[in-house]
């Protein structure tokens, strides 16, 4: 909405020029915004400028979405618009590594994506149960049961518990 100034009719509002896929330029020319912009201006009616696309974020139409849950974008380091014009959505973190996860929207970088507790990466990158976790056929990880014991990360079962040792269920083992 566009307030006129004390004084003003409606005779003095500015032409309508631009939209969130359009942007006026200096002469009024209408332009459509490129892919990897937004649109910028002082309302929606008036878009005069455009802008790249942030980090943690898509443009679309001229209109920049924060990255949903489990996805990222993360431009840094690339000057090239083409680069972000070449994104339609976020990168999904499944692509950095199966069943990881974001806390939040809008995230920035691949390292974000994180193994959803009690789940940790191995040395390949992949979410696998931490120790004291067992692994469960509908890929959750159960912690393990007084008597038995995993030390290591892993998709692997709790064991049971040695002779002379006394285990706590998070994966340890003492020697009595």
């Amino acid at each position: 909405m566009i307030t006129l100034p004390p004084g003003a009719t409606n005779g003095d509002l500015p032409s309508p020029c631009g939209s969130d896929a359009y942007y006026c330029t200096g002469d009024g020319t209408r332009q459509p915004v490129p892919l990897g912009h937004k649109s910028t201006g002082p309302s929606p009616e008036l878009r005069t400028d455009i802008s790249l696309c942030d980090d943690g974020e898509y443009c679309s139409k001229g209109r920049a979405t924060p990255c949903p849950l489990n996805t990222y974008t993360d431009y840094t380091g690339s000057s090239n618009p083409e680069d972000r014009a070449g994104l339609s959505a976020c990168n999904p973190c499944s692509a950095v590594r199966a069943q990881a996860v974001t806390e939040g929207v809008g995230s920035t970088s691949a390292s974000e994506c994180i193994c959803p507790p009690p789940k940790v990466a191995d040395d390949n990158g992949d979410c696998v149960c931490d120790a004291g976790f067992a692994y469960n056929p509908d890929g959750t990880c159960q912690r393990c049961a007084p008597g038995s014991r995993k030390s290591e990360r892993g998709n692997g079962p709790c064991e049971r518990c040695f002779a002379g040792a006394s285990c706590g269920g998070d994966g340890s083992a003492f020697a009595l």
